[in-house]
C-alpha cells in the first residue's frame, strides 16, 4: 500500500518509502531462492491458517521470521498484530502481494525505496538480494542486524537517518 501511494504521490508528499519486512519485488525476486515466499505450498498453507485461525498464522510467520525472538516476545507481537490489522485485511494484503506486486511501481520510486534486510530471516532471505537488485537497481537494499519484526527500533533509525530528524 505505501508503495503504491509513493508511486502516486508527489515527491514532497512521498520522499521515500521504507519496507522493513517484504520485498516489493514480489514472488519474481524468490525465484531460485530459499525464500519460504518462493514455495507456492508454503503460501497457500499460510493462507488458510490465516483464514482459519489468523493468530496461529501470525505465530508462525512472526516466530519464523524473528527466531531470536522468546515466547511471550512473540506472543506480544502477535496480539499487537491482531489489534492494529483484522485477519480480513491482512489476508486481502498477502493476496495482493503475491498475484498483483507492486514492481512497477516501486521501480518508479526508484531511490526513494528503502528494503530492509536480516540474515535470519526465512521468508525474504539474503539470497533474494541479487534479483531483487536486479529488479530495483535504484533501490536502496540494507541490512539491519536483527529482526525487524522484533525490533522496531532498528526501522525507526532508518527513518530518522533518511528524513534527517533526529
Amino acid at each position: 500500500v505505501a508503495v503504491l501511494a509513493a508511486a502516486i504521490a508527489p515527491m514532497e508528499t512521498v520522499g521515500g518509502v521504507v519496507i522493513p519486512f517484504g520485498n516489493p519485488a514480489g514472488v519474481r525476486a524468490a525465484r531460485d531462492s530459499e525464500a519460504l515466499v518462493g514455495s507456492k505450498s508454503v503460501l497457500e498453507a499460510m493462507d488458510d491458517m490465516l483464514a482459519n485461525d489468523y493468530r496461529a498464522g501470525l505465530r508462525s510467520v512472526i516466530s519464523s521470521g524473528n527466531p531470536q525472538m522468546g515466547d511471550d516476545e512473540v506472543r506480544e507481537r502477535v496480539d499487537r498484530q491482531v489489534a492494529y490489522c483484522p485477519a480480513e485485511v491482512a489476508i486481502a494484503r498477502m493476496a495482493s502481494w503475491r498475484h498483483d506486486g507492486v514492481l512497477d511501481e516501486a521501480r518508479a520510486l526508484g531511490d526513494r525505496l528503502w528494503i530492509l534486510q536480516h540474515p535470519h530471516n526465512p521468508w525474504f532471505p539474503a539470497d533474494m538480494l541479487d534479483p531483487t537488485r536486479e529488479l530495483l537497481p535504484d533501490a536502496n537494499i540494507e541490512e539491519v542486524e536483527d529482526g525487524h519484526l522484533s525490533r522496531p527500533d532498528l526501522t525507526a533509525a532508518v527513518v530518522r537517518r533518511i528524513t534527517g530528524d533526529n
